[in-house]
């Protein structure tokens, strides 16, 4: 099984605000190690390159959206459709995906040890306030080449 784009917990979290570009998303989330530790990932595959995702991934139940907030978003599938990619139907900023159907192997790994594996969402860290993206820890990873490959 590939490495997963995310590291394992360590305990230490840290909390943070984030909003689409015309405030009708707002949300927060809590991720584990904190963010100064984080190996943030930048996909070059196709939807993250044109969208510009600088990623973390979060399990569902830390993050928080505000009230309202659902009702502001669109979703997007492709491809498999094992990815609801989240959009504000406003101002049309990518705010963050929910991964609904891990790899196969990666559910077998996780019954194999009598684990259930936790819902992953991936937060567009440039939805966060504040960000300081030259203090980021970047971890580039070649999506592109991931099976299936996407094509129009």
């Amino acid at each position: 099984m590939p490495t997963p784009p995310f590291p394992p917990p360590t305990g230490e979290f840290s909390e943070h605000k984030a909003n689409c570009h015309c405030g009708a998303v707002r949300f927060t989330f809590s991720i584990s190690p904190p963010l100064d530790a984080y190996p943030v990932v930048e996909c070059n595959c196709s939807i993250c390159q044109r969208n510009g995702y600088l990623l973390v991934y979060p399990i569902k139940e830390n993050l928080k959206l505000a009230h309202g907030s659902e009702e502001s978003m669109v979703s997007y599938t492709f491809g498999n459709k094992t990815v609801k990619h989240n959009f504000c139907k406003e101002c049309g900023s990518s705010v963050f995906f929910e991964v609904q159907s891990p790899p196969p192997e990666a559910i077998a790994e996780a019954e194999a040890k009598g684990e259930k594996l936790p819902v992953i969402m991936g937060v567009n860290l440039r939805m966060v306030t504040r960000l300081e993206v030259n203090k980021l820890i970047i971890r580039k990873v070649n999506g592109a080449e991931r099976e299936p490959k996407y094509t129009v």
